[in-house]
């Protein structure tokens, strides 16, 4: 499926509609942000703002992720400020998506209107906004593996002819979905792979690509884990215990929340987040106290009628069995991911889609293995790639004539090839300069021949009668020629 790009330029000219997508998730999610301010915090949320206190770091929790906080922090010096990144980078990465699947400059904006109120679905949903305010890696992972989703989708458009900037991009995407989640790195390699293969196959063009891809992605993932030796980061990883029983991972499959579920959605019950009580659990817990004053944490709003309002929303999508199963299962958006992926294959002749899904379901390879404890935030890459998925098939149906093939105006240096081409058979020039014009431009991929019949225009008997005895004319003519030249 293309995108609805007809400009290689028009991704960085940024317009209205890009801004009402951008503000429909900054703004909804910073209701909650402004009630549940400073966020919402967990045990391993405190771990990590206790590491950068005392400058003692361990990988109990990716220490890339602790990283970036520690940089929020001395900037702003309050841990609302990471919430506030996260709210940030799924925007921007959403406003990308949406703009990637649409065309501006067409006359028909249903796929604007539809686009925007899918975003606005998506961001009423409880779990969405809750999860951009919780202080976890795991959020932001979830994050880049769905822009990572989307990127295959970007290379799966140019039919792997892509250029510098969007290698860049995507082996840093790699390179963060590698260091923001302790096994990510078993999403990308075999990811990073099967990409590199895909542009290698698609010669001639991408063959340099291809090969610089993993030589910079690794470049990057090697330079973030330096990190760790130049903040002297302990080493606490037991590393990951394969299942011993299959129903430890129920939530993979499970579309219903059982008793075989252990864990939680997200940490907020009827009274709220409740900071004071894991801040004070926390210090317990370690015997000490906290250092600095952004580990000195308490609920601004908590117990105002708003909080009470907005708590009772979020819990009643946590407690009750129907609007839990629709808003929060992963396994029910991991199947309907599948069949939005059939249902684009049927539609698009192409098996290439499924590219798209890869990351995610490596991802969902590793929970299934070695899963600590079923929470919802392990999984939550599966409503996101959802998400996407629905974008994407949105903007086929509404586009039902453009079919999956390589969009050339992408490429300016194939699209002026081809466009030379094209004026060999529109001018009306002979063979021989189409020829010539095949002998410049070698290509594998790139040949000439005759429009398909079917979509030739009608000629009638008599037309083509005369266009043939014309070129047979010509042809006597030119032999003629010949042997009085002779």
């Amino acid at each position: 499926m293309n995108s609805q790009k007809s400009d290689s330029t028009s991704i960085i000219k940024f317009n209205y509609r890009d801004l009402l997508i951008f503000m429909i998730p900054l703004l909804i999610f910073i209701i909650y942000f402004n009630i549940y301010y400073p966020g919402i915090l967990t045990l391993e949320s405190f771990s990590q703002l206790h590491q950068i206190a005392t400058n003692e770091f361990t990988n109990q929790y990716p220490f890339f992720h602790t990283f970036i906080e520690m940089i929020c922090l001395k900037i702003f010096g309050n841990p609302s400020a990471i919430a506030i990144l996260q709210i940030l980078v799924f925007s921007a990465m959403w406003t990308l998506i949406c703009k990637h699947h649409r065309d501006d400059n067409a006359q028909n904006s249903n796929v604007f209107f539809i686009q925007a109120i899918i975003t606005l679905v998506i961001c009423l949903i409880p779990i969405n906004a809750i999860y951009s305010i919780t202080l976890w890696n795991d959020i932001l992972f979830c994050y880049f593996l769905m822009f990572l989703c989307f990127l295959v989708k970007v290379m799966i458009d140019k039919q792997g002819n892509v250029g510098l900037k969007y290698v860049i991009l995507l082996a840093l995407t790699m390179a963060f979905v590698a260091h923001l989640k302790t096994g990510g790195i078993y999403v990308v390699i075999p990811t990073l792979i099967i990409l590199s293969a895909y542009m290698f196959r698609k010669k001639p063009y991408s063959k340099n690509m291809c090969l610089l891809l993993p030589a910079l992605t690794i470049i990057l993932i090697l330079a973030i884990a330096c990190l760790n030796f130049a903040y002297n980061v302990e080493d606490t990883q037991q590393g990951y215990k394969l299942h011993s029983n299959l129903n430890d991972a129920a939530i993979v499959w499970n579309i219903v929340r059982d008793a075989d579920w252990t864990g939680e959605v997200y940490y907020i019950n009827e009274k709220g987040s409740n900071i004071e009580h894991t801040k004070d659990k926390y210090f317990t817990s370690i015997n000490s106290t906290p250092k600095e004053g952004y580990e000195d944490l308490s609920d601004v709003n908590h117990g105002s009628d708003k909080y009470k309002a907005l708590n009772s929303l979020v819990n009643a999508a946590r407690t009750k069995q129907v609007m839990d199963t629709l808003f929060n299962s992963p396994a029910l958006y991991m199947y309907l991911a599948i069949i939005l992926l059939v249902l684009m294959q049927i539609m698009f002749k192409t098996k290439e889609m499924y590219l798209v899904y890869l990351p995610n379901l490596f991802n969902i390879i590793i929970v299934f293995l070695t899963i600590p404890v079923q929470e919802n935030r392990y999984l939550y890459a599966n409503q996101l790639v959802f998400y996407l998925l629905v974008i994407m098939f949105i903007s086929f149906l509404l586009n039902p004539k453009r079919e999956f093939v390589h969009d050339s105006s992408k490429t300016p240096e194939i699209s002026g090839i081809m466009a030379e081409k094209d004026d060999v058979f529109n001018t009306g020039n002979s063979l021989n300069e189409a020829y010539e014009l095949e002998d410049i431009y070698p290509s594998e991929d790139i040949h000439l021949e005759e429009p398909p019949a079917e979509k030739m225009p009608p000629q009638s008997e008599e037309a083509s009668g005369e266009i043939n005895n014309e070129l047979i004319a010509a042809i006597l003519k030119e032999i003629e020629d010949e042997k009085r030249d002779k």
